[in-house]
């Protein structure tokens, strides 16, 4: 994926019978090697355009076109290989398997796609545990995990798929300021070795200065 476009995009929900504009109009382009921040009160629409961007929701008015696959004409079936294969997404939610423990969270994303074996994956995800000091965590269960470690581990399973659009919500707003300095040289490095489109929702200064553009959101709009 070398190139992203969106031209358009609205977005809007219904609510006890009124209606509410979330993005009005929203056009922006990344490339690939990209480092985009996009910043804005709570409210702005910042989380909506990355569920749009990571195919997780579908606008109800404009076109999402990656490289040349315009993926508000894809099939569901179609639009979730795209997002398995191409797309990395770190949420606020963290969406663990609670079934899985650490280890095997982070290799299902390589399970997934059929690129390893189930030992290949847990060694590779093993050594990205030690990277993040997280390795005494491997075999527990997410339920027994704080709110900031769930954070990194979701994290870890995103990059692991080395995807080509890596997409973070407030990666750094749930854990204390040394492990978001891991966190943040983490995706950074990887930033620099795969060079994906990185575009990450933060208020966070030390993100800010890290990124090389950032898109200000306010009432579902673009301010310049």
């Amino acid at each position: 994926m070398n190139h992203i476009s969106i031209s358009q995009i609205e977005k809007s929900y219904r609510s006890k019978g009124a209606i509410y504009d979330v993005l009005k109009g929203i056009s922006l382009s990344f490339k690939k090697g990209d480092s985009v921040a996009i910043v804005g009160p709570s409210g702005s629409g910042k989380s909506t355009l990355l569920l749009i961007l990571g195919c997780l929701l579908l606008p109800n008015r404009g076109s999402v076109t990656f490289d040349d696959v315009e993926i508000t004409k894809l099939s569901q079936s179609s639009l979730d290989m795209f997002r398995r294969d191409k797309i990395g997404t770190v949420f606020q939610e963290h969406n663990l398997l609670s079934h899985l423990n650490v280890v095997d969270n982070i290799a299902l994303g390589l399970r997934i796609q059929n690129r390893s074996s189930k030992k290949d994956a847990r060694e590779k995800s093993m050594k990205l545990l030690q990277k993040m000091g997280l390795e005494k965590k491997s075999f527990q269960m997410p339920s027994c995990l704080s709110g900031g470690e769930k954070q990194r581990i979701s994290i870890l399973r995103a990059l692991i798929k080395k995807p080509c659009l890596l997409l973070l919500d407030e990666p750094t707003s749930d854990i204390d300021r040394k492990t978001a300095e891991i966190v943040l040289n983490e995706i950074l490095t990887f930033h620099n070795l795969h060079k994906p489109i990185l575009i990450i929702s933060t208020h966070d200064e030390n993100v800010l200065s890290c990124v090389s553009r950032q898109i200000y959101l306010k009432n579902g709009e673009i301010q310049l």
